[in-house]
C-alpha cells in the first residue's frame, strides 16, 4: 500500500512537471511566431534594391545628363533627339535576411507622346507604373536580376524620369 501511495505522489509530480514544462514552452513559442521577441525582430534584414556598382549604359547609348541611384529608386534626366536612344543595365540585389517580392514598379517622367520606353526585368515588359507584380527576389548577393532600361525618341525630348522599386 505504501509503495503504491510514492508511486501515486511521483506520478503526480512528474505530470506537474510536464505540465509546467509544456506552459513555459508554449507561452515562449507564442512570443517567438508573434514576432514580439527581441530576437526573433533582430534576425529579420531588409537591404534589397539596385546595385548602383553594377549600372551600365551600352555603346551605343545617349549619356543622362544627370543620374542618381538609390536603394530603391533611379532617376534620370535625359534629352534625345530624334532616333537617339538611352539604355542601361542595372542589377537588383538581395542582401537581405529572407526572400522578398517586388510588388510595384513605379514610373514617373513619361511624355505621353514621342518616346518608346520599357524596361525589361526576368523576361517581362513594362512600359508605365505597373502593380501586383509578385516578381521573388531569392536571399543572397549572387541572387541577382538584371533590369534593362531603353528609352527611344521619336521627336526631341527632355525627360526626367524616375523609376521606384516597391517591395
Amino acid at each position: 500500500m505504501r509503495k503504491q501511495k510514492h508511486l501515486h505522489y511521483a506520478i503526480i509530480t512528474v505530470a506537474g512537471f510536464a505540465l509546467l514544462f509544456m506552459t513555459v514552452g508554449f507561452a515562449a513559442y507564442g512570443q517567438l511566431v508573434s514576432g514580439n521577441s527581441v530576437a526573433a525582430d533582430s534576425r529579420y534584414i531588409r537591404n534589397i534594391g539596385f546595385d548602383a556598382a553594377s549600372y551600365n549604359e551600352s555603346d551605343t547609348s545617349v549619356s543622362p545628363l544627370a543620374r542618381s541611384i538609390g536603394k530603391q529608386s533611379m532617376k534620370l534626366s535625359l534629352h534625345l533627339n530624334p532616333g537617339e536612344t538611352y539604355a542601361s543595365m542595372i542589377n537588383i540585389v538581395n542582401n537581405g535576411s529572407e526572400n522578398e517580392l517586388l510588388h510595384k514598379i513605379a514610373i514617373d517622367g513619361l511624355p505621353a507622346d514621342g518616346v518608346d520606353f520599357h524596361i525589361n526585368l526576368s523576361g517581362s515588359e513594362y512600359r508605365e507604373t505597373t502593380e501586383n507584380i509578385k516578381l521573388a527576389f531569392l536571399r543572397g548577393e549572387l541572387n541577382r536580376q538584371q533590369m534593362f532600361v531603353t528609352v527611344e525618341a521619336r521627336e526631341s525630348a527632355d525627360l526626367n524620369l524616375a523609376i521606384g522599386l516597391e517591395f
